[in-house]
């Protein structure tokens, strides 16, 4: 009778067990969809690319210009290659540049009119890739802070170039510094 006193104590013991040596694992590969860390990143043709980390913030790959002609202009800039890119490719300097031509503060942004977003690849020569008729895109902006100088939001397009389209989705652009 003893033994059975003790049952409900013991089966609670090896469920708890087993549930911790079952736990869940996660991915830690980078994605474009988890950039919480500040840079730039999107899937290019559904191929994970992100900004470099710089090691001082002189080095900066990514950055935001204010101004221009305009004072309500700004342009994002972000050089980065693809993640887990065989080494040959992980030097190419490929650039996304969104161009805004009037931001007042936070909000939405289709890439029409004075907006443009270009992707640039150099493979054996530099190749743009830009949104034009035909072509679509967003640029969603979350966070403008002038006072601590970043940036913040998310963006998507298509850009042609010749007749190739090439497709940028699932971008982020987190805290990347207000150029002064």
């Amino acid at each position: 009778m003893n033994t059975l006193r003790f049952f409900p104590t013991v089966i609670l013991l090896s469920l708890l067990v087993a549930g911790n040596s079952c736990q869940k694992t996660t991915d830690l590969t980078p994605t474009a969809t988890n950039a919480q860390t500040p840079g730039v990143s999107a899937r290019i043709n559904n191929q994970v690319w992100q900004t470099t980390p710089a090691a001082t913030t002189a080095a900066l790959t990514y950055y935001a210009l204010p101004g221009g002609i305009n004072p309500t202009e700004l342009t994002l800039i972000g050089t980065g290659s693809f993640v887990g890119a065989p080494t040959t490719m992980t030097g190419r300097p490929d650039k996304i540049t969104i161009f805004l031509a009037n931001v007042p503060g936070t909000g939405t942004y289709p890439l029409t009119g004075g907006n443009q977003a270009i992707y640039t690849t150099v493979l054996s020569q530099p190749v743009n890739y830009v949104t034009g008729p035909g072509q679509s895109g967003t640029v969603v902006i979350t966070r403008y802070d002038r006072t601590e100088g970043l940036l913040s939001g998310t963006f998507n397009f298509t850009a042609l170039a010749g007749t190739t389209v090439v497709s940028i989705t699932d971008g982020q652009f987190t805290d990347v510094p207000i150029s002064r």
